[in-house]
C-alpha cells in the first residue's frame, strides 16, 4: 500500500482493481501499513485487530450459513 490520504493497493505489484474500496478498508481502520515510511513509500498492508475481528465475525456467518 502506498503511504498518503488517500493510499493506493498494490496485489503482486498491479494496482488493486477497486480503489475506493481498498481505501474504505484502511479508512474504517481494518487495515494498516505494515510498517511506517515516508509519504509516498509503499510498504506491505497488514490487518488490523478489528480487522482480524470482521473476518472472524465473516467465517463464522459463512460457516453458519452452509448446512
Amino acid at each position: 500500500m502506498s503511504l498518503s490520504s488517500e493510499p493506493d493497493f498494490l496485489v503482486d505489484g498491479l494496482a488493486f482493481c477497486d480503489q475506493p474500496s481498498a481505501r474504505a478498508l484502511i479508512h474504517a481502520g481494518l487495515v494498516r501499513p505494515a510498517r511506517p515510511g515516508r509519504i509516498g513509500d509503499f510498504v506491505a498492508a497488514t490487518l488490523t485487530d478489528t480487522g482480524h475481528v470482521v473476518l472472524a465475525d465473516a467465517d463464522q456467518s459463512l460457516r453458519g450459513s452452509v448446512a
